[in-house]
């Protein structure tokens, strides 16, 4: 490859440009082997299984990536239309002698990004593939699917019968799927998430997909299965509004418990404890009777927007007069405490008391529980 020449005119040159991860970073005068020595270098493992090689014929160029974040799939290699998996590899991997890995590190799977599947030629089924050579190669093939499914997402493939809908509706739920209630993870009566919604009663699909019982979602699912009539009820069910029955909500149909975290940290003038109304000043607006004598709110205990959660005080300097020079009575402290949201009421779930590993200061997480009824 040519290094950049500052001075040399590219413009009506026979080689191809080559650019790295978007920077232009040189020519090549034989692109086809650039491409091939790259392309074998990574199935070699020479260089890394995430590196991706593109050639565009028609503007003359190689782009070859490196940088994160690029999406990439995995593929059987096919070459001179001809599986390089056989029977042997397969029956390794599912007797467990062979780890997936290993089919990167021989050569009969790879990585494409999107770039790179533009470019390739890739078959559906492995019979396709022996098809293509019955049928004396019309097809040059240069991959193979895995399984058809994997051409999906994770929240497209949790879709029933997606070939039977419009397409803009299997969008819609891949974007939906995300936001489905359910049990975000098995130890959530441990975990300190700012936020976290989980459904009472989730229940599993009743009409599953094959890519669902490897996402282990029957296991933490999301949703309940409810039973749903399409009728004109006295006409308030227009334009995508709905009528639940409301025994099933007071049975604990769609009901879910909210958790939220607040958390604040000790400094050297700041001090998580008990606030004292009679010597602080700014006092927040809100109930300080449910602070304890450590400044915290205890677990189990009922609270509302008015209350006071966390216990702070910032303690002034010596010059510094927080009321103001005519002020009779010196205030000693300002208060710095934390309220719960307005809006919110329910019990304390947990208190987390810890230290700063650098400071050594105080480190607190207090974690909410309310019960959200349709």
């Amino acid at each position: 490859m040519q290094p950049l020449d500052k001075d040399r005119n590219y413009q009506n040159t026979d080689s191809d440009k080559v650019f790295l991860n978007g920077q232009w970073i040189g020519n090549h005068s034989i692109p086809s082997e650039l491409l091939n020595d790259i392309r074998t270098a990574r199935r070699q493992n020479s260089l890394p299984k995430e590196y991706s090689i593109v050639r565009d014929i028609e503007k003359k160029e190689i782009k070859i990536y490196t940088d994160a974040g690029r999406v990439q799939r995995a593929m059987f290699i096919v070459e001179d239309n001809q599986m390089m998996i056989r029977k042997k590899h397969v029956e390794m991997i599912l007797k467990k002698q062979w780890m997936f890995e290993q089919l990167f590190r021989d050569g009969l799977v790879e990585l494409l990004d999107v770039e790179e599947e533009e470019s390739a030629m890739i078959a559906m089924f492995t019979k396709d593939v022996e098809k293509n050579l019955e049928n004396k190669q019309k097809y040059q093939y240069t991959h193979c699917e895995i399984h058809p499914s994997m051409i999906l997402g994770v929240c497209a493939s949790i879709i029933p019968f997606p070939d039977h809908n419009q397409s803009p509706r299997n969008t819609y739920q891949s974007a939906m799927g995300k936001q489905a209630m359910g049990v975000y993870a098995s130890n959530y009566q441990v975990r300190m998430d700012t936020l976290a919604n989980v459904l009472y009663y989730p229940q599993k699909p009743l009409v599953v997909t094959k890519p669902m019982k490897y996402l282990h979602f029957e296991e933490l699912p999301s949703g309940c299965n409810a039973i749903v009539a399409i009728a004109c009820y006295t006409g308030y069910n227009q334009e995508d509004s709905i009528m639940i029955n409301q025994s099933a909500i007071d049975r604990g149909f769609f009901r879910s418990v909210f958790f939220r975290c607040y958390n604040d940290r000790a400094s050297e003038t700041e001090k998580i404890r008990n606030v004292n109304t009679q010597n602080t000043t700014r006092l927040t607006h809100g109930k300080y009777d449910k602070l304890d004598h450590d400044g915290l709110i205890c677990p189990g205990t009922k609270f509302s927007g008015d209350d006071i959660i966390i216990g702070k005080v910032i303690e002034p300097s010596q010059e510094e007069s927080l009321d103001g020079p005519r002020s009779n009575v010196r205030k000693t402290y300002k208060d710095a405490s934390q309220r719960a949201r307005h809006s919110e009421d329910g019990i304390i779930d947990q208190v987390m008391i810890t230290k700063d590993d650098v400071t050594d200061y105080l480190f607190v997480k207090v974690k909410t529980r309310t019960i959200k009824t349709p």
